[in-house]
């Protein structure tokens, strides 16, 4: 693929979001997967296939053409599939750049010449040193923490078989009411009522940091370090070709200095992927974490 497609297709992501479109992280990977899946060769190829997986709605086509042709439209004219939409805004269209690589190799003779590139994908190499975690910033953190706390709350109080007495409620406790209603002549008079029990879970947290998944390392960082703080009954840990146990790293009171505890502690950041091997060696010397009470995410 050619250099800095994948960058590019994030922007395009961001913009899409920036004008309204329901455009998420799930949306972005799946572009990319689009990419790989139909090659970059043809334009027109590329186009549906971006357009199949960001623009879902019929309404929504004339801002894709428009923020599509800014981003990858090559110096003269596109041959594109809709020619009307993106001759509107061709005019306002920025020029080949530095900082916005054209694909006018697309579709001809010098497409064929040129070096093939790779967009990033599983592997075994690992990571050659610390990652720099200088981007990641805490803008995000509090409504992230927000949802983290929710979905820590809802995961570690999970709903038991078992029921227990409660003051109010949708569910009747029949055998009480009976119970208390034999002592006034058989009238059920007096409502009893019960309620599920609640039994603490341990949740256990495994993220993959591979190269694979450089696109959301910042927001599942942020999600680990949130959901750490959540709860104390939480086990994170991360992997890449190697498992690593980071629980104590976010449990620091600061973000930047979780950051810097990881950074020291996890050297394989956006290497290779062996997602087999890391599971097993999760099994053999933290499976004793996993019970009829725990949540593995």
């Amino acid at each position: 693929m050619k250099p800095g497609l994948v960058e590019r297709t994030v922007e395009l992501c961001r913009a899409l979001r920036e004008r309204g479109l329901l455009v998420t992280t799930s949306h972005a990977a799946d572009a990319v997967r689009a990419l790989r899946a139909v090659g970059v060769r043809q334009r027109d190829e590329t186009y549906f296939a971006l357009r199949c997986v960001l623009a879902a709605r019929p309404e929504d086509f004339d801002v894709f053409d428009e923020l599509f042709t800014q981003l990858f439209a090559p110096p003269e004219r596109p041959r594109s599939p809709n020619a009307r939409a993106l001759a509107r805004t061709r005019r306002g269209a920025p020029q080949n750049s530095a900082a916005m690589p054209s694909l006018s190799a697309w579709g001809s003779g010098a497409a064929g010449d040129a070096e093939p590139q790779e967009i990033p994908g599983a592997s075994e190499h690992r990571g050659s040193g610390e990652k720099d975690f200088a981007s990641f910033g805490s803008e995000e953190l509090e409504e992230i923490e927000r949802i983290a706390r929710r979905i820590a709350r809802r995961l570690a109080a999970r709903p038991s078989r078992r029921w227990k007495p409660a003051r109010s409620g949708a569910r009747v406790d029949l055998r009480r009411t009976m119970r208390k209603g034999s002592s006034s002549g058989g009238e059920l008079v007096d409502l009893r009522f019960r309620r599920r029990k609640t039994r603490k879970t341990r949740i256990v947290a495994l993220c993959d940091v591979s190269g694979s998944m450089d696109l959301y390392s910042r927001l599942l960082l942020q999600f680990l370090y949130a959901l750490q703080g959540s709860t104390a009954r939480v086990e994170s840990f991360v992997f890449s070709t190697e498992l690593r146990r980071v629980t104590e790293a976010l449990r620091e009171r600061d973000y930047a200095g979780a950051l810097r505890e990881l950074s020291a502690k996890v050297h394989d950041w956006s290497g290779g992927t062996r997602i087999g091997a890391c599971l097993s060696s999760f099994n053999q010397q933290w499976g004793s974490l996993i019970d009829r009470r725990t949540v593995v995410v």
